[in-house]
This record gives structure tokens, sequence and C-alpha cells, in this order.
């Protein structure tokens, strides 16, 4: 059972409701969750495309890859590796929108639980 005493009620209470919207007090979560999902997993296949040529041979024992192939994967690693700047930043702004939508859901419980205070606080 989670206790909160009128003031702290209060002060959460007022903190989500002044200037915040109610389109802000019903975010998705799920969604947040499934956008940094999707984010983590490009930015893992671009990574992983930026660097197979550092880690791989254009011929061993188990491959012997083409010239033209070879210039291709090449070719992708650079731009890979370009691209993987921009990865990053749409991590962060997917990571900001969860964080974001998780902040307002719990202004939004805050307030729910203001409102019980209130209503148990209120004389009868």
């Amino acid at each position: 059972m989670i206790r909160t005493t009128p003031t702290t009620s209060i002060k959460c209470f007022m903190a989500c409701w002044t200037g915040i919207s109610s389109s802000l007090l019903t975010p998705s979560i799920e969604t947040g969750k499934s956008a940094l999902k999707s984010a983590l997993g490009t930015l893992g296949h671009t990574l992983n495309d930026a660097h197979w040529a550092d880690h791989n041979e254009q011929q061993d024992e188990d491959h012997d890859i083409p010239d033209d192939e070879w210039a291709r994967i090449v070719a992708r690693c650079a731009e890979a590796k370009l691209e993987a700047s921009q990865r990053v930043v749409e991590l962060q702004a997917a990571y900001s929108a969860l964080r974001e939508a998780q902040e307002s859901w719990v202004q939004s419980l805050c307030g729910q639980i203001a409102k019980l205070d209130l209503q148990i606080a209120a004389p009868r």
C-alpha cells in the first residue's frame, strides 16, 4: 500500500494538473516500448553492417567472396558507418518519448491519488 500525506498528494495533484493537457495523461507506453525496441534493432543491424568487413575476410577457409560482391559489402559498411549516428539519434528520440509517456502516466496516477485523498478527507 502506498501512503501519501495530504501535502505530498496536493503537490503531486498540482504538478499533474498545472499546464498538462489531458491528451498527455493517457500515454501509450506500449507504443513507446515498441518504438524503442525497433530503434534498438535498427541500430544493431546498422552497426553489424558497419563492422562486418572489419571482422571478416574476403577470402578464408569458409568462403571466397568475389571482388564485385566484396566491393558492395565494403560500400555498405561505409554507408552504415555514416548511418550509425542517425540511428543513435532515432534511438535517443524513442527513449525520450518513452520516458515522457512514463512520466505522464506517473503524473496521472498522482492526480488520481490526490483526488482520492481529497475525497477521503472531505467531511461527510
